[in-house]
Formats: C-alpha cells, sequence, structure tokens
C-alpha cells in the first residue's frame, strides 16, 4: 500500500513540475514575441523618420503604419 501512495504522490509531484515548466515556456515565448514587436516599431519609426527627413515626401506607410512629417 506505501508504494501506491508514494506512486502516486510522485506522478502528482511530475505534473506539477510538467505544468510549472510550461508555463514558464508560454511566458517567454510570449515576452519575447513582445519584445520582437518593440524592436520592429522602433526600426519602422527610424526608417520612416529617415525617409521623411531625407525626402520631400509628407507622409509615409510602413508596415500599415502611417507617419507624417510634422
Amino acid at each position: 500500500m506505501v508504494t501506491k501512495g508514494f506512486l502516486l504522490a510522485e506522478a502528482a509531484i511530475s505534473l506539477l513540475l510538467v505544468m510549472l515548466c510550461l508555463t514558464l515556456v508560454v511566458n517567454c515565448v510570449y515576452e519575447a514575441r513582445k519584445v520582437e514587436e518593440q524592436l520592429q516599431l522602433k526600426a519602422d519609426q527610424s526608417y520612416a523618420n529617415y525617409i521623411l527627413k531625407n525626402t520631400d515626401v509628407k507622409r509615409v506607410v510602413v508596415h500599415d503604419r502611417e507617419y507624417q512629417a510634422r
């Protein structure tokens, strides 16, 4: 009877560890995508500002976002 209880406890602990690891992986992927979006937005803004400053266009669209000259 002690062996069955030990196996049940071991399985429960393993399940908890798997759930914890899965949560951490999902959180890491979410944060990585968030950082990637922020970097992409900064790069797009820099590119748009460069175009607006060095050409005579009044507005430019980069990745579905519109940037206008001030």
